[in-house]
């Protein structure tokens, strides 16, 4: 999958990023004060991921081991994030002997 900053106004990409591996579900995407850089989570949900548009260059921003990051919102000023933090549940089902 891929990432891709666009015109709005044309659709043409301004930037492609093709190494994006995006969390699932309700994951949250967000701009950071200036457009300098977008703020995501992975698929591994566990941290917040930064990735620089002008050269696409990814650092990590959180270093959390443990529980999915639900969502997440910044700062107006850039400044703070705001985390909700918490376990997925999942429900898997073994059928065996089907007939």
């Amino acid at each position: 999958m891929s990432l891709a900053v666009i015109d709005a106004q044309t659709g043409a990409p301004l930037h492609v990023f093709h190494d994006f591996i995006p969390a699932t579900g309700s994951a949250t995407i967000a701009w950071t004060p200036g457009d300098a850089a977008l703020l995501y989570t992975t698929a591994e949900r566990t941290n917040i991921w930064r990735r620089a548009v002008a050269d696409g260059r990814v650092e990590r921003v959180s270093n959390f081991d443990d529980l999915a990051i639900l969502r997440f919102a910044l700062s107006p000023d850039g400044r703070t994030l705001l985390l909700s933090r918490g376990t997925l549940t999942r429900d898997a089902f073994l059928i065996s002997a089907f007939r």
